[in-house]
């Protein structure tokens, strides 16, 4: 057998190489190393993997958010290849002036307006961007002290007359009693806030469907979803997972209970058609599930198992076109609470998915391995945020199915600069 040697290359050629090969190597780490990988892994420059969302175009376009921790402005990067790169974008002067670094979320346009909502001392402000994040527009405060808590954004209709976009914020104001979960409407873009107002509805509901009077979702939700006119999101209350609806832009109200024995973390919910699709992970940190309304949340299935074992916490799921998947992070050892695991056991990042609507589900793959060591503080604000505390994820991570089918997972990964994003590149079936 005749042995072939590639001709030398020069010194810089080597070198960039190398550097290709090292990148190749660290996202094979992150992801897992398979013959035939379901997902492959680029880090998202910059990024400390700390509560990154994640939202998908199509074309390949891809934004990751995250906040940055007080004080500062929220961070936003955009990836035009797919997510084989990224960049991170600029709040110029004076558009980046306020002082944020609280929670962050984002929505878009399929013209590639940017609608960055941060939390910032005293309000909710959301910068906008008509151009795909090349110039911004401050918009007006939506709310001011006292400070509100986890805020969530969705995209409305558009009124083609005037070229503006409506937008939608729901969030939860801090030390104030009752802490109910506000909602408030833009006409504009973002620009000015005309509605808001907050979630109440007449006649709620115990689990035995006897009334209690007058109330609103208590304490921090989960994610907003919209289609135009129709918005949905859903929160947990005592263990109970609850879902609130509205087909009339967030005027009136209705609430529908999805089932019992959820953990007291953020809870999220997709919208994909009539179907609304909600994950969360039981109170005991064992097992991963999902429960799907087929009429917009008036109804729900018995919510499914979908992972089980171990210990798992911050499942978050998404849909499009029937196809459902859910990612969380879990560990091998099973401990009371993820604030429990012993320092030196390891977190992953796993997924399954549903090609018919969430009434089947694969079984769980690995997406990255060993992605933090230690505890995962699920205590919010009152975790020790020095970096050893278990505060380094936040409280949640994040996932969007895209307009080609593939999945991309927003996540933490303690080598190097810690946020990634591992992009499916196969289906799951093919595992």
């Amino acid at each position: 057998m005749t042995l072939h040697l590639a001709p030398a290359r020069p010194r810089r050629q080597r070198i960039a190489a190398l550097l290709a090969l090292a990148t190749m190597v660290a996202a094979t780490m992150v992801a897992g190393a398979t013959e035939h990988p379901i997902f492959e892994a680029v880090r998202v420059p910059g990024s400390t993997g700390f509560e990154q969302g994640i939202n998908l175009l199509p074309g390949g376009i891809i934004y990751v958010d995250e906040p940055p921790g007080l004080p500062g402005h929220g961070r936003l990067w955009k990836s035009t290849d797919n997510g084989a790169s990224f960049t991170q974008l600029s709040f110029p002067s004076p558009w980046g002036r306020f002082p944020g670094g609280g929670d962050t979320d984002v929505v878009l346009s399929h013209d590639d307006r940017v609608y960055f909502l941060d939390l910032w001392g005293g309000a909710n402000a959301v910068t906008v961007s008509k151009d795909g994040g090349q110039t911004w527009a401050q918009g007006n405060p939506i709310v001011g002290v006292p400070t509100s808590d986890r805020q969530w954004i969705g995209l409305g209709e558009r009124d083609e007359l005037l070229g503006e976009d409506t937008v939608y914020v729901i969030y939860s104001k801090l030390f104030v009693q009752p802490d109910w979960t506000y909602i408030a409407r833009s006409r504009d873009g973002g620009l000015t806030w005309t509605y808001h107002a907050p979630i109440v509805w007449d006649v709620p509901v115990n689990d035995d469907m006897t009334a209690v009077g007058e109330g609103s979702p208590q304490g921090p939700t989960g994610n907003l979803v919209t289609d135009g006119t129709f918005l949905a999101f859903t929160w947990e209350d005592a263990g109970r997972m609850w879902a609130a609806y509205s087909s009339d832009e967030g005027e009136t109200w209705s609430r529908s209970f999805i089932g019992s024995g959820a953990d007291n973390n953020i809870p999220s919910i997709a919208l994909d058609g009539n179907n609304l699709h909600v994950t969360y992970v039981s109170s005991d940190n064992r097992t991963v599930m999902v429960a799907t309304s087929t009429n917009r949340g008036a109804t729900w299935s018995d919510p499914k198992a979908v992972a089980t074992g171990g210990t798992s916490v911050f499942s978050w799921v998404a849909a499009r076109d029937g196809k459902v998947g859910v990612a969380w992070y879990t560990a091998d050892a099973e401990v009371p609470t993820p604030d429990d695991l012993p320092a030196e056991d390891f977190w992953h990042v796993r997924y399954v998915e549903s090609v018919d609507n969430g009434d089947t589900f694969t079984a769980p793959v690995l997406v990255a391995s060993d992605v933090k060591k230690g505890p995962i503080c699920t205590q919010g604000l009152n975790c020790n945020t020095t970096g050893s505390g278990g505060r380094e994820v936040g409280d949640f991570i994040a996932l969007e199915i895209g307009y080609d089918g593939m999945t991309s997972i927003a996540h933490y990964a303690a080598r190097g600069p810690q946020g990634w994003v591992s992009r499916q590149v196969r289906p799951v079936e093919e595992a």
